[in-house]
C-alpha cells in the first residue's frame, strides 16, 4: 500500500490464493470522451495491489483502441456484440484474479483514498458481501448521487440520498444493496452468485444481486470516506424508451424471481400501488412505447424468471421477517425521508 504511512501493503490483505487484491472492473461502451478522468483516478489510488479491466463492450467511438494505445498495464478485454452492461461485467468477473471486484461505472471519478477506505470497510464486516461508496455528483459535489440502494415494501428501488446535501451522509450504515456504479464485492460471493443476470440488461441488475446475496444471509453496507463523483447517465440517455423498458421490466423481474411467496402475498396491495406508481414513472421517461416493450420483454423472460426462483429460494437462509426489517415501508425520494418497519 503506497499512502500517507509509507507502508507498501498491509498484511492482512494478502492471500496466496489470488495474485491481486483487488480488480478493478470498467464496463465501456463508447466512453472515449470521458474515461480517461475515470482509470486515472483508479490508477492514483494509494492502495496499490491491484489489476484493472476494462471491458469494452463493442464501442463504435473507437474507446477500445484508444485505452490500448494510452495505457499498456490495463487489460482490455474487446467483445464481439454489444450485450449490455450486465454481460460486460461479467466478462470481467470471468477474468478477474482478485479477491475483492471493484466495480466502476467508466463515467466515474474516484477521491484517491477511495480503495484504500472500501478494503478496509469490506475487511471490518465478516457478514459483507459488498460495500457502496458515497458517491456524489459530479458536477455538483456538494449533493449526493448515491449512497447505496434502498428496496420499498412496494417494490420499488431507489438510489439512497439522491439530490441530497452531501453532509448528511457521514456515517456508515446497512443498506439493502449496492450501487453498481463504485462498489466493492467479494469475488467468491460474487462468482457463487453468478454475477450480474444478464437478462437484465442494465438498472435493478444491482438491486438484484443484493437481494439475492441477502437471501442467502450476507449484507451490503455504505461506506461514506470513500468518496466517488458520478457523471450520472451519461452511459444511457435518460430520457429513452430503452431505458424506460428496461426499467419497467426490470422492476417486475426482482420481485418474481427474489421475493419470497409469504412476503409477495402479504405486500400485495402495496406492490401493485408500486406498479402503478412505476408505469407513471415510465411514461414520463419513455412514453407508451416504453411501457409496451417493458411489458412485452417481461413476458418473454416469465419462464426463466420461475426457474431462477425456485433455485434462489431453495437456498434461501434469511427468514421473511429479517427480510422484512431491512425493506422500508416507504422512501420519500425528494426528501430520503426513510419510513420503517417496527
Amino acid at each position: 500500500m503506497s499512502s500517507q504511512n509509507g507502508i507498501d501493503r498491509l498484511d492482512y490483505y494478502r492471500d496466496t490464493r489470488h495474485p491481486f487484491a483487488v480488480s478493478f472492473i470498467i464496463p465501456n461502451y463508447n466512453g472515449k470522451e470521458f474515461i480517461h478522468v475515470c482509470i486515472e483516478s483508479v490508477l492514483r489510488q494509494s492502495f496499490k495491489d491491484f489489476e484493472v479491466i476494462v471491458v469494452d463492450d463493442h464501442s463504435t467511438d473507437g474507446s477500445a483502441e484508444y485505452i490500448k494505445s494510452k495505457w499498456h498495464d490495463i487489460n482490455v478485454i474487446p467483445l464481439k456484440r454489444n450485450a449490455g452492461f450486465c454481460h460486460a461485467v461479467n466478462a470481467g468477473i470471468d477474468y478477474a484474479h482478485g479477491k475483492y471486484i471493484a466495480l466502476i461505472n467508466s463515467d466515474i471519478e474516484l477521491d484517491s483514498r477511495w480503495l484504500e477506505y472500501m478494503i478496509t470497510a469490506i475487511e471490518r464486516y465478516r457478514d459483507a458481501f459488498s460495500i457502496n461508496a458515497k458517491i456524489l455528483n459530479f458536477y455538483d459535489r456538494n449533493k449526493m448521487d448515491d449512497a447505496g440502494d434502498v428496496y420499498t415494501r412496494e417494490g420499488r428501488a431507489f438510489k439512497r440520498g439522491y439530490n441530497q446535501p452531501a453532509e448528511l451522509y457521514t456515517n456508515a450504515a446497512e443498506i439493502f444493496s449496492a450501487s453498481g456504479a463504485a462498489s466493492l464485492y467479494k469475488a467468491k460471493l460474487l462468482k457463487q452468485l453468478n454475477g450480474l443476470d444478464e437478462l437484465f440488461v442494465a438498472y435493478l441488475d444491482d438491486v438484484d444481486l443484493g437481494f439475492r446475496a441477502r437471501l442467502i444471509g450476507y449484507k451490503n453496507y455504505f461506506e461514506p470516506q470513500a468518496i466517488a463523483y458520478h457523471k450520472v447517465n451519461m452511459s444511457y440517455k435518460k430520457r429513452s424508451i430503452l431505458m424506460g423498458s428496461l426499467v419497467l421490466k426490470n422492476n417486475v423481474s426482482v420481485i418474481v424471481k427474489d421475493m419470497p411467496g409469504s412476503l409477495i402475498i402479504k405486500s400485495f396491495p402495496w406492490l401493485i400501488l408500486g406498479h402503478l406508481k412505476s408505469v407513471k414513472y415510465i411514461y414520463s421517461v419513455g412514453g407508451v412505447r416504453a411501457i409496451l416493450k417493458g411489458y412485452y420483454t417481461f413476458l418473454k423472460t416469465v419462464p426463466y424468471l420461475f426457474k431462477e426462483r425456485i433455485k434462489i429460494q431453495k437456498i434461501r437462509s434469511i427468514s421473511t421477517d429479517d427480510l422484512n426489517k431491512i425493506m422500508l415501508k416507504f422512501y420519500n425520494q425528494r426528501t430520503a425521508e426513510e419510513v420503517k418497519y417496527k
